[in-house]
């Protein structure tokens, strides 16, 4: 028997909310949102399952965000065991990203004819799946950098699933720096880099902090909180004249954000709003 939960939880944490569930045992997660007029759903599926100790972890990572356990409600379903392996997938569908990219599941093709570049990216896998509006945005914003100028040597701090870093080879990075404080983000970036044939343009490591150097882009799709603290090692290692990309962040978040990184001395040059989430684009004089 399979066990079907449903997490109706507050934007800003379904990605946190995700990996627990994965971490737990879950054999794949999906955010929904077309069911909750906005507010996210998390999806999982157990065959085996604690529903106290996850009861548990949710109200943790609620704790963390400084939100009370009100603001998600928990349901369990039963799914027959014929159902489950497809059970999440029929939320997965063709992400076209910007004008040239389009993110698509392992086990989908693409229309005949379609000239955008393929990134091959599974929802099940933790640390994004290329579908929320903070990676679309970034994304979108590596298209419109790309339109302009080489993107050079880009720096992807908190690659997660390596997504953005794939994305930034295929619009043109000839090398790409990808660096996360996990080294299971570290195992399944690597993972989908090879999957994507990327992983001779993109290195992979394992740091809490950017690698020495100078890098010409460079994104951030964290949260607001982590990206106000980080911003002065960020800032170090933009070459003048880079491009500054930070995601992650709530349209009620961008103030201060920006505040933060213009005292650094960066100048904001770009908003992409996406839902309720917004890419902040700066440059370094």
């Amino acid at each position: 028997m399979i066990s079907e939960i449903h997490l109706h939880v507050n934007a800003g944490i379904e990605d946190a909310v995700s990996e627990f569930l994965l971490a737990q045992g879950s054999m794949g997660t999906v955010v929904d949102i077309s069911e909750g007029k906005g507010q996210p759903i998390v999806k999982g599926y157990f065959y085996e399952h604690d529903k106290d100790e996850i009861a548990i972890g949710i109200s943790l990572i609620l704790a963390a965000n400084n939100m009370e356990i009100s603001a998600v409600s928990i349901d369990w379903f039963v799914v027959e065991d014929k159902n489950w392996a497809n059970a999440w997938k029929e939320y997965a569908k063709p992400i076209p990203t910007g004008q040239r990219l389009l993110i698509l599941p392992s086990w989908l093709e693409a229309e005949p004819g379609t000239s955008r570049q393929i990134i091959r990216m599974d929802p099940e896998m933790a640390f994004g799946s290329g579908s929320h509006e903070t990676t679309r945005g970034c994304l979108e914003a590596f298209e419109k950098i790309a339109s302009q100028r080489d993107l050079g040597h880009v720096l992807d701090m908190g690659t997660g699933s390596g997504v953005l870093a794939i994305g930034a080879v295929l619009l043109g990075a000839k090398r790409v720096t990808a660096v996360d404080n996990d080294p299971i983000a570290v195992e399944t970036a690597i993972k989908n880099c090879q999957i994507n044939r990327a992983d001779s343009n993109i290195s992979v490591i394992l740091s809490e902090r950017p690698p020495s150097g100078l890098f010409a882009t460079i994104v951030a799709n964290i949260l607001a909180e982590v990206l106000i603290d980080i911003r002065w090692s960020l800032v170090e290692v933009l070459a003048s004249g880079g491009s500054l990309i930070l995601s992650g962040i709530l349209d009620e978040q961008a103030d201060d954000v920006i505040a933060a990184y213009k005292k650094c001395g960066l100048l904001i040059i770009d908003a992409l709003p996406m839902g309720e989430w917004v890419t902040l684009v700066f440059t370094k004089e």
